[in-house]
C-alpha cells in the first residue's frame, strides 16, 4: 500500500487532528435512534445452510440468513448475515456469542461477506477460526442493503449500531428454528469488528442493552482499527483540494463514505463534478480491490466542483452522519490501534479514546507501536483473547 494518506489535503494533519471535534450523531445523541412502526428486530426472514470455500474449517453449522434491522434512516430494513456454531456439544446454557463486525469490503450487493467472502480470507478466516476454537458462536451482519435491498450507509453509526445487535437476536432466533442442542447460544456476547467493522462494533455497543432487550446480556466490545471523528478530515475536500491523487484505499473509502452521506443529504449532489458522481457511481458497483484500482490516479478534489464546506446543512449532515458515539457506554470497551495506520490515523483516533477515557467511560486504549492497519487484528489478539474469555466467563 502507499504511504500517501490525508495528509496530502490541504489542511495539514496537525491541524485537522487539533480541530477535530466531538460531534452528536443522528441518533447517537442523548437518547438510542428508535423504530417506531411495530416490526420487532431481529426477526428472521429466511435462513439457508451455507456451504462455501471460505467458510471456517471448524464450523459445525454455517448459515446465511435475512432478518429484519433498521436503515439509515430509522425504518425496517433488511439485513443478511452468517451464523456459525462450534463442533462439539455446547455447554450448559449454550454457547457464547461473539458478534463479528466486518471491515470494509464494498457497498453493492456483490460485496457482502455472505455473498463473496471475507475481503482479506486468509487472516479474517483464520480469525473467525480462532474465536470458533475457544467455544464461541458467531454472528456476523452484512449490514443493512449490503446483500439485500436498499443502499448500505457506509460508516453511520446508528444504523450498523442496530445491524450489528439484531444479528445477535436473529441468530437466537434462527437456532430456536432448529430442536439440535449443537445449535443452542447463550444470553450472553460481545461485539468485535477491525476497520468499519470496528465502528460498527464500538456503536452497537454503546446501544446493546438498550436494543438487545432483557433476552441478550451484552458483556464487552473490542475494536482494532476504529475510524472516529472522520468528519473533519472529509470537510476540507473541494475543488483541487487535494490536487493529486492519495492512497487508493483512502479514495475508495471516500466514495463510499460520500455515497453513504447522499442517503442522508441529497443537497450532495450541488458540489460534485461530473467526475465525483461517476466516482460514487462506481462505488456503488465496485468492491474495495476493483474500486481502489478504478480510483488509483484520480484526485479526490476533482470530485467537486464547489467546497464540500460550501453548504452548512452539508456540514452538519456530514458531522452527524460520520460521528461516533462520545459516551454512554455500560459495558468494558476495548480499543487497540497501530501507531502506523495510514487508512484510520493513528492519532484522531487515539484523541476520542483518551476524551473517553478521560470522561470516565469504561474504556482502556491499546496502543501497537509500528502495526499497520491491515496488521492490527494480529497484533491485539491477544488482549483481545483476554478480553473476550474474561467477558464471557471463559474457562
Amino acid at each position: 500500500m502507499s504511504t500517501k494518506t490525508f495528509i496530502s489535503f490541504a489542511l495539514p494533519t496537525a491541524l485537522v487532528l487539533a480541530t477535530a471535534a466531538p460531534a452528536s450523531a443522528h441518533g447517537l445523541g442523548a437518547t438510542a435512534p428508535t423504530a417506531d412502526d411495530g416490526i420487532p428486530r431481529g426477526t428472521v426472514v429466511s435462513a439457508v445452510p451455507l456451504a462455501a470455500d471460505w467458510v471456517p474449517a471448524n464450523a459445525a453449522t454455517s448459515t446465511r440468513i435475512e432478518y429484519l434491522t433498521s436503515d439509515v434512516h430509522g425504518r425496517a430494513a433488511l439485513s443478511s448475515g452468517l451464523v456459525y456454531t462450534p463442533e462439539g456439544s455446547p455447554p450448559p446454557g449454550g454457547w457464547p456469542v461473539v458478534s463479528w463486525a466486518h471491515g470494509t469490503q464494498g457497498i453493492a450487493d456483490a460485496c457482502a461477506p455472505s455473498v463473496s467472502g471475507p475481503y482479506d480470507r486468509d487472516r479474517d478466516v483464520a480469525y473467525l477460526e480462532h474465536w470458533l476454537g475457544r467455544g464461541y458462536a458467531i454472528a456476523a451482519s452484512d449490514y443493512a442493503g449490503l446483500g439485500t435491498a436498499g443502499e448500505h450507509a457506509y460508516l453511520d453509526a446508528a444504523s450498523v449500531a442496530h445491524n450489528v445487535v439484531d444479528m445477535v437476536t436473529a441468530a437466537h432466533n434462527t437456532t430456536d428454528r432448529t430442536p439440535s442442542a449443537d445449535d443452542d447460544l447463550a444470553s450472553a456476547w460481545v461485539s468485535v469488528g477491525h476497520s468499519q467493522g470496528a465502528g460498527a462494533a464500538v456503536a452497537a455497543g454503546r446501544w446493546a442493552t438498550s436494543f438487545g432487550g432483557p433476552d441478550l446480556a451484552f458483556r464487552g466490545t473490542v475494536g482494532t482499527g476504529t475510524p472516529a471523528r472522520i468528519a473533519e478530515s472529509i470537510l476540507p475536500l473541494g475543488p483541487g483540494n487535494p490536487a493529486e491523487p492519495v492512497d487508493p484505499h483512502v479514495t475508495a473509502y471516500v466514495t463510499y463514505m460520500l455515497n453513504g452521506i447522499r442517503l442522508v443529504a441529497p443537497q450532495l449532489d450541488a458540489v460534485l463534478s461530473e467526475t465525483g458522481r461517476e466516482a460514487l457511481r462506481l462505488g456503488r458497483e465496485q468492491c474495495l480491490a476493483e474500486l481502489s484500482a478504478s480510483l488509483e490516479d484520480v484526485p479526490l478534489g476533482s470530485f467537486f466542483e464547489q467546497p464540500l464546506a460550501s453548504d452548512p446543512s452539508l456540514v452538519t449532515a456530514v458531522r452527524s452522519y460520520l460521528a461516533m458515539p462520545e459516551s454512554g457506554f455500560d459495558r468494558p470497551v476495548l480499543l487497540a490501534h497501530g501507531t502506523a495506520d495510514v487508512d484510520v490515523p493513528y492519532a484522531v483516533t487515539a484523541a476520542w479514546a483518551a476524551d473517553l477515557v478521560e470522561a470516565g467511560e469504561p474504556v482502556r486504549f491499546r496502543s501497537l507501536p509500528g502495526v499497520s492497519h491491515a496488521d492490527t487484528i494480529a497484533a491485539a489478539l491477544e488482549d483481545t483473547t483476554a478480553f473476550v474469555d474474561a467477558a464471557l466467563g471463559h474457562q
